[in-house]
């Protein structure tokens, strides 16, 4: 099993080479594409600010002594743009750092300082410590998203059954209202409610149920109100 590549199951993530010599950009991708992260280089301060604006890091390499733009002023650049801000760098220098220049890196956002030429074992140890943060991280967020998902979905559903259970209530009032002892006119047949007042039947059950009514005519009726059409019938 390889060491270095103790995470299968997160995704890989990106790590920014800065550096304005190519050989040293070269040396430094093939020491870290064993960890198995994707690996972008920049020649420059002005570049490595163009992939950050585009690309979101885990870690940043970045090269102290740069024309133009060092890695102080990169540094600081970097500190002042909200989507990298947090994003940790170490620098890499070829000269001897002194306790102004530590601290000045430091104070760029600086976790680290290597000598050139790296030891390759501790610059891999070191980047991938933050590319592994930067992973936990991520699988992180993304579980938060799923809880909200889930408990999302776990609304909707408590949602349904209330609503579900109140249409149940509601039929079964209405039921019970329809199948209890109602008093009835033996005169005009309407219908007298709790509050004693007295309505058509129609009425009465609209007022208290979902039901609808079409209106037509019982044979009985139909005989007694229109006979002529009982007699065309035979």
């Amino acid at each position: 099993m390889n060491p270095i590549a103790d995470s299968p199951t997160l995704d890989p993530v990106n790590l920014l080479l800065v550096d304005d010599v190519a050989s040293s950009l070269t040396a430094l991708e093939a020491v870290l594409t064993p960890l198995g992260h994707r690996v972008v280089r920049a020649d420059s301060g002005q570049e490595a600010l163009r992939q950050i604006l585009k690309t979101e890091f885990a870690v940043i390499i970045l090269d102290v002594q740069m024309p133009l733009m060092d890695g102080f002023e990169t540094a600081d650049i970097i500190r002042d743009h909200a989507q990298s801000q947090h994003v940790p760098i170490i620098f890499i220098t070829g000269v001897a750092v002194g306790g102004g220049d530590r601290l000045k890196g430091y104070a760029a956002g600086g976790v680290d300082y290597l000598l050139k030429p790296v030891v390759p074992e501790i610059l891999r140890a070191k980047v991938q410590v933050f590319a592994r943060l930067r992973q936990l991280l991520v699988e992180r967020q993304k579980h938060i998203e799923d809880l909200k998902t889930v408990n999302q979905a776990l609304m909707t559903a408590m949602d349904e059954r209330q609503r579900t259970e109140e249409a149940r209530v509601k039929l079964a009032d209405e039921v019970k209202m329809l199948s209890g002892l109602l008093p009835i006119c033996a005169g005009c047949k309407k219908i007298r409610d709790t509050l004693g007042q007295w309505s058509q039947i129609e009425t009465y059950i609209s007022r208290h149920s979902a039901a609808q009514f079409s209106h037509g005519f019982c044979p009985d009726c139909l005989k007694k109100y229109y006979p002529e059409v009982d007699e065309n019938s035979k």
